[in-house]
């Protein structure tokens, strides 16, 4: 009916449009003198006079300081407006201040309908091979449970939103436009204040039900493929990566789920303590000065430094629903209309994919945390933060996660951010070999580790460096194993 209405309302109208170069900072003084300048090289080129050439020289040399001094100016407001938001500063960097402008360039396919359905046989067949890899390394782990560890907290049901907490809600929201709602994203940001009250009421009796609506779930992601490198081979479809865009209810949803949910997690000290994503006055800028700090101190003290960084392939893609429902409930105390709303969102999800308007066949999520939405990083932590006791028939002792445990039993200091982990430990030159023993034996425990919890530690992404004062040599070390 929406669509109707704005059909009938405001048509469809082609208009040919003249791209210019993005000049913010051009104001009328600069374009004075460059009048000017163009003046004075006719007068120049006219009679071929010495003072003319001069004259003109002087003139390019004004325009030019006005251009940058006016460039400068513009630049300096920008970064500074958004210094406090990393995410923005860098976007508006790329936009604003390198004018980046990136063509989409697809494999070779007879038809948009064609090449959509390749991707999503690509992606869908990717997840399937990791996981069938994971499975296969798990079985032959030989692992049983003996015991689990049982959360003395409980959140069983959500508390009912307001009008004012759903503005609020909104007002943290980024509405994008997404092909899949109703009203595009322009529109509903001038016009949502007039919707709260519908927002409330279809965001309350999701949470009261423990249902999101299947209509939520349906073709839920508009994925458009995007190269992972500027200059990759856009031929190879592994160069791609799949980038979600959900409806705004959706969002929503999810957004008012993670709030309350979020809030019990801190109340009850269920956070990963040096986890630093979604955490207030925690950020990258904490984790980056964090271990820079560590490091430069360590460094001063006349000690080396192996600084490991974890690599997973499609970390949040082969998240098992049944584990993470069995972890939420065993380790966080997640139950009730809570727990039954969780199993909801997570089961009978589905995507396509979307190229120059050209769709794929919907394609089933069996494993997936949904691409793009608000809960997915925050699932992934808790999948991987949860407390079980193991028996290995090779190794007689247990593994307690998170996966954090797992890392300071080796006696690493490290730093957590969604799935980015780095670890670190400081040592002296003389005990090289045993350092890098412990980093071969760590990586070879997480790699058991991310094994046993069905996720893959991809060793071609993970790097291992060794960090040393270059006013000191190096220690010799020829490599690390990074398997086992």
């Amino acid at each position: 009916m929406l669509c109707r209405a704005l059909d009938q309302l405001a048509p469809k109208r082609t208009r040919t449009i003249v791209i210019r170069p993005n000049a913010p900072w051009y104001n009328e003084e600069i374009a004075i003198q460059r009048r000017r300048r163009r003046r004075l090289e006719h007068k120049w080129r006219s009679n071929g006079f010495e003072i003319d050439r001069v004259n003109y020289l002087e003139q390019c040399t004004v325009v030019n300081d006005m251009l940058y001094k006016a460039k400068e100016q513009y630049y300096s407001a920008v970064i500074l407006e958004f210094v406090h938001d990393s995410k923005l500063l860098f976007r508006t960097v790329d936009i604003k201040l390198l004018q980046r402008r990136i063509d989409k360039r697809y494999p070779s396919a007879n038809s948009d309908q064609e090449l959509t359905n390749a991707f999503a046989d690509f992606f869908s067949a990717k997840i399937v091979r990791i996981r069938d890899e994971l499975l296969d390394r798990k079985e032959k782990l030989g692992e049983r449970t003996m015991e689990e560890f049982e959360c003395t907290s409980c959140f069983s049901e959500f508390t009912m939103v307001t009008d004012e907490e759903v503005s609020g809600l909104i007002s943290g929201l980024a509405i994008n436009a997404c092909a899949l709602d109703p009203l595009p994203g322009g529109i509903m940001r001038k016009c949502y204040s007039s919707l709260i009250s519908i927002f409330r009421t279809v965001i309350n009796l999701s949470l009261s039900s423990g249902v999101l609506p299947k209509e939520l779930k349906v073709a839920l992601a508009l994925l458009s493929p995007f190269l992972k490198k500027l200059n990759a081979d856009f031929e190879q479809f592994s160069n791609f990566r799949p980038v979600s865009n959900l409806k705004f209810i959706s969002k929503l949803i999810e957004k008012s789920v993670f709030v309350q949910f979020n809030s019990y997690l801190g109340e009850n000290g269920l956070h990963e303590p040096l986890q630093l994503a979604y955490k207030i006055f925690h950020s990258t800028e904490t984790a980056l000065l964090t271990v820079t700090n560590d490091i430069i101190l360590s460094l001063d003290k006349g000690e080396n430094v192996f600084f490991v960084l974890l690599g997973l392939s499609a970390a949040f893609d082969t998240v098992n629903h049944s584990l993470l429902l069995a972890r939420l409930q065993k380790s966080f105390g997640i139950g009730g209309t809570v727990l039954q709303w969780f199993h909801s969102y997570l089961s009978h999800r589905t995507q396509f994919v979307n190229i120059n308007e050209a769709n794929s066949t919907v394609r089933d999520l069996p494993v997936v945390v949904p691409q793009g939405s608000v809960l997915r990083p925050v699932l992934y932590l808790l999948y991987t933060a949860y407390y079980y006791y193991y028996y290995y028939y090779y190794y007689y002792y247990y593994y307690t996660a998170p996966l954090a445990k797992v890392i300071r039993s080796y006696g690493f200091d490290y730093h957590l951010y969604a799935d980015d982990t780095q670890l670190y430990f400081a040592f002296k030159s003389v005990d090289v070999d045993a350092a890098k023993s412990r980093v071969e034996n760590c990586i070879s425990a997480i790699c058991r580790w991310m094994e046993l919890n069905e996720l893959k530690l991809n060793h071609d992404k993970t790097e291992v460096m060794l960090i040393h004062s270059k006013y000191r040599s190096s220690p010799s070390i020829l490599s690390v194993l990074m398997c086992w």
